[in-house]
């Protein structure tokens, strides 16, 4: 069987462990990839902890993978 590759809006291969962008509704949700799926990919949401925000599972598609300097930015930038 071959390795499950899939790769985000720019064309970047994701991975088990990245940190990705998706959107939800009306706004963006910083995730992190925690399965690959022969289809799609699942990601849980790192910021936001509210009741309903589980593990999805997202279009690879809809996916920009995140650097993990900018989410490290991000996230000093703005504590919550």
């Amino acid at each position: 069987m071959q390795p499950i590759v899939h790769k985000d809006k720019l064309n970047n291969e994701l991975a088990v462990g990245d940190f990705v962008v998706y959107p939800n509704r009306n706004s963006l949700v910083f995730g992190r990839v925690m399965k690959l799926n022969s289809k799609m990919v699942g990601v849980y949401p790192v910021l936001e902890k509210r009741y309903g925000d589980r593990n999805s599972n997202r279009y690879p598609r809809d996916l920009v993978r995140l650097d993990p300097a900018d989410m490290t930015w991000y996230l000093l930038k703005n504590p919550t």
